[in-house]
C-alpha cells in the first residue's frame, strides 16, 4: 500500500471564509434577538412602524442566510475532499496496524530474529504516529466546519412575570337575627355551570320559605360561571408545534418545530426535500413571541400557504405547506 506523505495528507479550510461565516452568524443571532425584543415592545409603538422595522429585521436576516449559504457552498469541496483524505488515513492505519501484528506473531514463532522485529516495529510505529497526527488534524478541520454550519437554537424572550395579586380581607356576611356566619359557598349561584332538574313538589306538600342569603360581591369569592368552567376544561395543553412531512398522501417524517427549521434541497436543511422544484435553502420557520412565521427566502418557485404564495406568513393550526411537489401540514 502506498505510504502518504505529510504534505498529502494535510488539508485545511479557507481561514477567510470561515472567519466570515463566524461574522455572519453572529450578525445573524443578534437581529434573531432584536426581533425578540421588537414583539416585548410591540404595544408602544404604532403598527406601521412596527411592520416597518420587523420586514427590515426579517430581510437582513434572508440576506445574511443567503450569504452563509453561499460561503458553505464555496467550503464544500474543501470539505468533500477532507472527507475522502480521512478515509484513506483510516485504511492506512488498519494496514499498518495489521503489519505490526504480523511481525510480533512471526517473531514470537521464531521466524523473525529480535533485531527483524525491532527493525519493522520502528518503521512501522512511525508511520503509525504521522496518520494518527492526520487523522487529529483531519478531523479538528471538519469540527471547525461542523462548528460554524450549524444552526444554533431561536434567543426567545422570557415571559413576563406574574403579577402578585395582593391579599384581600374578606368581610364575611352575618345571618340576621344570629350569630352564624353565612359562608361564601353556599351564597346562591345565578349561572350554575351544570342544569340539574328537580321534580315539582306535589301540591299537597307544603314548602317551607327559604331565607333568602345575601350575594357575595367579592371578585375573589364569586362562584365561576358556566363561560369560565368551559374556557378553563378547554385550555389546550402545552407543547411544542410540529411539521408533517407527506409524500403520496403517507407520512414521511414529523419534525418538532423547537428552534429555526430550514426547509430545502441542501442535505444540511432540517426538512430534506429532494426535487428540482426545491430551491437548495427554500425556506425557513422561525419562532418569534410564541408565533410561528414561515418566511421564503426568495426560492425560484415559491412557497405556497393554504393554497396563497407567500413572503412570509403567520402559520396556524393545520395549515397547509406547498414547497415544489411536497406537502407539509403544521400542527399546533
Amino acid at each position: 500500500m502506498e505510504t502518504l506523505s505529510p504534505e498529502r495528507i494535510k488539508h485545511t479550510f479557507i481561514e477567510t471564509a470561515l472567519k466570515e461565516a463566524v461574522n455572519l452568524k453572529q450578525e445573524k443571532q443578534l437581529l434573531q434577538e432584536r426581533l425578540d425584543k421588537l414583539e416585548e415592545t410591540r404595544e408602544q409603538v404604532t403598527a406601521s412602524v412596527y411592520q416597518k422595522v420587523r420586514q427590515d429585521y426579517l430581510e437582513r436576516l434572508n440576506q445574511l442566510g443567503k450569504k452563509l449559504l453561499d460561503l458553505q457552498k464555496e467550503l464544500e469541496t474543501d470539505r468533500q475532499a477532507i472527507l475522502e483524505k480521512k478515509k484513506t488515513v483510516q485504511a492506512q492505519l488498519v494496514h499498518h496496524r495489521e503489519v505490526l501484528e504480523e511481525a510480533k506473531l512471526r517473531a514470537s514463532l521464531g521466524e523473525y530474529t529480535d533485531e527483524q522485529y525491532k527493525k519493522v516495529e520502528s518503521a512501522v510505529t512511525s508511520e503509525i504516529q504521522i496518520l494518527e497526527d492526520a487523522q487529529k488534524s483531519l478531523e479538528t478541520e471538519l469540527e471547525k466546519y461542523q462548528k460554524t454550519f450549524t444552526e444554533p437554537a431561536p434567543v426567545t424572550a422570557s415571559p413576563p412575570p406574574t403579577p402578585v395579586v395582593p391579599e384581600v380581607k374578606k368581610t364575611l356576611p352575618i345571618e340576621p337575627g344570629t350569630d352564624r356566619i353565612l359562608e361564601p359557598s353556599v351564597a346562591p349561584i345565578s349561572n350554575p355551570p351544570v342544569k340539574q332538574e328537580t321534580k315539582k313538589p306535589s301540591a299537597s306538600v307544603a314548602v317551607a320559605d327559604e331565607p333568602t342569603l345575601p350575594r357575595i360581591n367579592n371578585p375573589l369569592t364569586r362562584p365561576a360561571t358556566e363561560e369560565s368552567l368551559t374556557q378553563q376544561d378547554s385550555a389546550p395543553p402545552d407543547r411544542v408545534p410540529i411539521i408533517i412531512h407527506l409524500e403520496n398522501e403517507k407520512v414521511i417524517e414529523k419534525v418538532p418545530v423547537d428552534k429555526t427549521l430550514v426547509i430545502g434541497r441542501s442535505p444540511a436543511s432540517n426538512i430534506v426535500l429532494n426535487e428540482p422544484k426545491v430551491s437548495r435553502r427554500h425556506a425557513e420557520i422561525h419562532t418569534i413571541a410564541g408565533k410561528y412565521i414561515i418566511v421564503d427566502l426568495d426560492s425560484s418557485n415559491g412557497t405556497f400557504v393554504a393554497g396563497k404564495k407567500i413572503k412570509e406568513c403567520v402559520l396556524r393550526p393545520d395549515d397547509q405547506i406547498k414547497i415544489g411537489n411536497a406537502t407539509l401540514i403544521f400542527q399546533s
